[in-house]
C-alpha cells in the first residue's frame, strides 16, 4: 500500500480538480461555441506556406505529431486554395506579425 501511495494521492487530486472544475457535469455536452482550433490551424497552414517555399501539395501545419515528429506535413480534409491565397497574399503585402 505504501507503495501505491504517491499514485492514489494524484488520482484523487485529479478527481478532485475535475469536480471543482465540474467536469462531471460538462463531460457529457456537445461541441459547444466556435473550435478555435480550425481558425488556428487554417493560419497555421497559410503561413507555412508562406514560410516554406509556396509547395501547394505540401501543406504543413505547426504541428510535429503529424508524422512521427518528423516535419509538421499535415493531411488535409480539403483542397488548400484558401490558405494558399492566403500566402500569396502575405507574399504580395508582406506578411507582419505583431505581437
Amino acid at each position: 500500500m505504501k507503495k501505491h501511495l504517491p499514485s492514489l494521492i494524484f488520482i484523487l487530486l485529479l478527481v478532485a480538480i475535475g469536480f471543482m472544475y465540474r467536469y462531471h457535469q460538462t463531460l457529457f455536452y456537445q461541441p459547444q461555441s466556435v473550435h478555435k482550433w480550425r481558425q488556428s490551424d487554417c493560419a497555421s497552414i497559410a503561413l507555412n506556406y508562406y514560410q516554406g517555399g509556396m509547395h501547394f501539395f505540401q501543406p504543413e501545419t505547426h504541428n510535429l505529431t503529424s508524422d512521427g515528429g518528423i516535419t509538421g506535413k499535415a493531411f488535409t480534409s480539403e483542397v488548400p486554395f484558401l490558405y494558399f491565397g492566403v500566402a500569396l497574399l502575405y507574399n504580395f503585402f508582406l506578411f507582419i506579425l505583431d505581437l
